[in-house]
């Protein structure tokens, strides 16, 4: 059976509930704070864990408290950890600002995520590496060309946002990428999935011939073989976003690996991911909250765990 390798961040996240996100030079108060374990390589590979896959995580974190905090978060999960170094930059922190609605800002610093050595990792025919940019983007080139030289799929999540060398965006078989990444990225506005739809031909004369765009409530698109899909959104009461877009990366990567096909990944992710923003906290809490809900059902006979 093929497996999912993540390379990508490990961060302590630091979350801050408010009523409203301030505006430049205010100051607002916050009802609720919150310490946890993140980052969007942490959290993928969390994510892709629900599904069954084996999941093997690439990433670095520091010889410090916030390194040893992570690490405990880590053995939580079924997490390969042969390819996590530890160095001499502190761990990668992150502060995470949410209000009322759900919205959020995020401020990174990278830390040992910006130092991760590159290293010979076991990839199979058929396995799969999905990484994002909060590692440094020669690092990820790296990894794609050798998972490309072993016969495995390469996914490119597009966050955060950099202009990144043509090399990388060749050696992508799957990009997935949020409406501001998608409009940043083509140099278009897309707002909805008739303007997401119609970037297929954009996505291929960049050289990405499958892509899937999501758009938050309104679902997902995707785009594959020069054929676009829209996935229907579903409306929920949204509590905090920060979990919905790792867990969709991750889900969608842990399907691709057992053999689905990328509609049957999509749709999938698209339903857990909605779940997610339904929890208060980071990724990993509402990802420990799909997992519950995932068993309950399993108990009671229920499908999929409710969400698929």
């Amino acid at each position: 059976m093929a497996g999912v390798f993540v390379l990508g961040s490990l961060n302590v996240d630091t979350s801050y509930y408010l009523q409203k996100l301030p505006e430049p030079g205010m100051t607002v108060p916050a009802g609720k704070r919150e310490k946890a374990a993140g980052g969007k390589g942490l959290n993928q590979a969390a994510a892709a864990c629900i599904t069954g896959a084996a999941v093997s995580l690439i990433g670095a974190v520091g010889g410090d408290d916030n390194g040893r905090f992570i690490l405990d978060a880590v053995r939580e999960y079924p997490i390969n950890t042969d390819y996590l170094t530890e160095t001499e930059m502190p761990t990668g922190t992150a502060v995470i600002l949410v209000d009322e609605d759900g919205a959020n800002m995020i401020a990174v610093h990278g830390g040992a995520n910006r130092h991760v050595p590159v290293e010979d990792v076991s990839f199979r025919e058929g396995d799969w590496l999905a990484t994002q940019l909060e590692t440094d983007a020669c690092t990820v080139r790296s990894y794609f060309e050798m998972a490309k030289e072993k016969g495995a799929y390469t996914m490119l999540n597009l966050s955060p946002y950099e202009v990144l060398d043509k090399r990388i965006l060749e050696l992508t078989d799957l990009l997935v990428v949020n409406e501001h990444e998608a409009s940043q990225f083509l140099g278009v506005q897309i707002r909805c999935a008739d303007q997401a739809r119609q970037a297929g031909r954009a996505m291929s004369l960049r050289g990405i011939k499958n892509a899937v765009i999501t758009l938050g409530s309104d679902g997902a698109v995707v785009l594959e073989g020069g054929e676009s899909r829209h996935i229907q959104g579903r409306r929920v009461k949204a509590v905090d976003t920060q979990g919905a877009g790792d867990a969709f990366a991750g889900i969608l990567a842990g399907e691709l690996a057992l053999g689905k096909t990328l509609m049957e990944s999509a749709e999938y992710a698209n339903n857990a991911a909605a779940e997610c923003v339904k929890v208060y906290g980071s990724t990993l809490v509402s990802l420990r909250e799909l997992e519950n809900r995932k068993a309950a059902e399993s108990s009671r006979g229920g499908r999929n765990g409710g969400y698929r």
